[in-house]
């Protein structure tokens, strides 16, 4: 995917926004080992809106959406269900379950149920106690 300015002005945001100070890089949200240097989907993916360019270019730049990974992480864990579920708690601890869903509900999608359920169930089980799953 070529990567539009909008996704490299967010991604060069969220690696200064998500750095922790006890680091001089951003690091992977999923190992926390290594620096981040990609960009994920994590609720709605590519390939769930696949054919449809502008919602493809939406969820792409959506930053209640991304999560910032190490290219290790991104290429063999990043799609597998404890990761999905880890990276969402993230987004809802960051943004908060309201906002993640109100901007969900902005990209138009035919049915954007399944995701807002999705959103809505983490935040109920994991979120509500303030920690990520385990």
């Amino acid at each position: 995917m070529t990567m539009t300015a909008a996704r490299i002005a967010l991604k060069a945001r969220l690696l200064i926004e998500r750095r922790q100070p006890q680091h001089l890089k951003t690091m992977c949200e999923l190992c926390e080992a290594a620096p981040a240097t990609d960009l994920h989907e994590v609720i709605i993916t590519r390939g769930a809106v696949r054919g449809h360019a502008r919602l493809v270019t939406a969820i792409t730049e959506m930053e209640e959406n991304v999560a910032l990974l190490c290219h290790k992480c991104h290429m063999e864990d990043a799609n597998a269900g404890w990761a999905k579920a880890l990276l969402t708690v993230g987004l809802i601890l960051r943004y908060g379950s309201t906002r993640v869903i109100s901007q969900i509900n902005k990209l138009g999608l035919k049915n954007p149920r399944p995701y807002v359920n999705h959103v809505q169930a983490w935040a109920k089980r994991d979120v509500a106690k303030g920690t990520k799953p385990t």
